[in-house]
């Protein structure tokens, strides 16, 4: 899901040394030598399943790796405000995006329209333009409590995301196999919505 987005080196780099590769932060897979990317970073990091959820790290990974595809077919990780309003010049015409274009940019607009909106920075930075965020270090516990902030916004919003392309895992009906191994209790309040929303059908 989503295209290759890490960073091969170029053909000079085909020869570099383990201790070169590891001092530019590049690691080998499959014989090439590659940077990661934020998001494969975050992952490694454990930063990804900061709150409890149905979906794997691999499942937001995917759902990354989606959202980024979608942002660099719409051509915006080289966009540049256009006016349509002025005049175009006649020497320079400007041709219109094509259908595949429009189609990612109408996929990443409802990913995007999905998130929260400190949730949207996070993963847009993250996700989209592969920058680590930077946080102000102005005292210790200010600067841990805006880091746990950070993981909990990247995390919630790929789940978010995970609902968004793939929808909500369902969650079974609690069974009654045993009173000393099962809690009858589990889950039975989304049990009951469901019921509810069933009878109002």
């Amino acid at each position: 899901m989503g295209g290759d987005m890490r960073k091969k080196t170029k053909k000079s780099d085909e020869y570099i040394t383990p201790a070169e590769a590891k001092r530019k932060g590049l690691i080998k897979k499959d014989g090439v030598y590659y940077k990661r990317t934020v998001l494969e970073k975050y992952r490694d990091k454990g930063w990804l399943g900061q709150v409890t959820s149905q979906y794997s790290d691999d499942d937001r990974m995917a759902a990354g790796l989606r959202l980024a595809a979608d942002f660099h077919k719409s051509g915006y990780s080289g966009f540049n405000c256009i006016d349509y309003e002025k005049p175009r010049v006649e020497s320079s015409p400007m041709l219109d995006p094509s259908p595949a274009v429009f189609d990612a940019r109408d996929r990443y607009g409802k990913a995007i329209a999905c998130l929260m909106r400190e949730e949207v920075f996070a993963v847009r930075m993250v996700c989209c333009l592969d920058e680590e965020i930077k946080i102000p270090h102005l005292r210790d516990d200010q600067y841990k409590n805006d880091l746990e902030l950070l993981k909990r916004y990247i995390s919630t919003g790929l789940n978010r995301l995970c609902e968004h392309y793939w929808g909500k895992i369902r969650i079974p009906r609690p069974q009654i196999t045993g009173m000393s191994t099962v809690n009858f209790w589990d889950n039975i309040e989304d049990y009951y919505k469901r019921l509810g929303k069933s009878d109002e059908r």
